[in-house]
């Protein structure tokens, strides 16, 4: 019982908390669709399948950290907390450490996570993804918002997370990110920054379910803004 507790009254801190920064983007004219993207959505944390080509396009950290991801035609691209985001095990077991991240004074280290996807005819990801087109400009927005996601040496190098062993069921690689995750700071709120980037009508401070950045993909599929006044 209490546990359910602390998990509304931790979403509801986490929905004030972003408010401030609630945008919206004017849907901008389109040019020629360049490359189609996924957003993934597991219930509750998200996750951007983006091509190869589009990662490896220029010479520097993001295109490093993906050549040494694997092999794959499509990388899933996440973000989240240092610890939690790497750790194993039921959600309701974790809970203190993921109160822990959510209130660390200052925010706490985190992490970009890439996944390497074959991708198969009958199921290309593992899990549910709705699919958005975007032409060169909102291709470079979002390039350009996950590399500057990524820390890097001074010789610009990507930087791998070190500090718990990788033993996630799954291949995937983990690279310290610049921005620190906190309670008005959570991995959607980092994925509608990154589709925001694009061109993509997305309310950032309020994304705090993965269906609003479902919802805000729809709505540009459609060529809505996300401004009109709910019927």
């Amino acid at each position: 019982m209490w546990r359910g507790l602390i998990l509304i009254g931790v979403m509801v801190m986490a929905a004030l908390a972003g408010w401030w920064s609630a945008d919206w983007k004017a849907a901008p004219e389109r040019g020629a669709p360049v490359a189609t993207l996924y957003l993934l959505d597991n219930g509750f944390h998200t996750d951007l399948a983006v091509p190869r080509h589009v990662l490896m396009a220029y010479d520097d950290a993001l295109s490093e950290a993906v050549a040494q991801s694997g092999e794959g035609d499509w990388f899933l691209v996440g973000w989240g907390d240092s610890r939690f985001y790497r750790e194993q095990g039921p959600v309701r077991d974790r809970i203190p450490d993921g109160l822990r991240a959510l209130f660390t004074p200052g925010g706490s280290p985190a992490v970009v996570r890439l996944i390497p996807v074959r991708t198969q005819p009958d199921k290309p990801f593992p899990y549910e993804g709705v699919a958005f087109t975007l032409d060169q400009a909102g291709i470079e927005g979002v390039r350009q918002r996950l590399l500057q996601t990524l820390s890097s040496t001074a010789s610009g190098d990507p930087i791998a997370a070190d500090g718990l062993a990788d033993d996630v069921p799954y291949e995937a690689t983990f690279w310290a990110s610049g921005e620190r995750f906190s309670v008005a700071h959570v991995c959607n709120h980092w994925m509608a920054q990154v589709l925001y980037a694009g061109g993509i009508s997305v309310p950032v401070g309020r994304a705090l379910r993965s269906q609003s950045l479902t919802d805000a993909i729809e709505r540009y599929n459609e060529g809505r803004t996300g401004l009109e006044r709910p019927q």
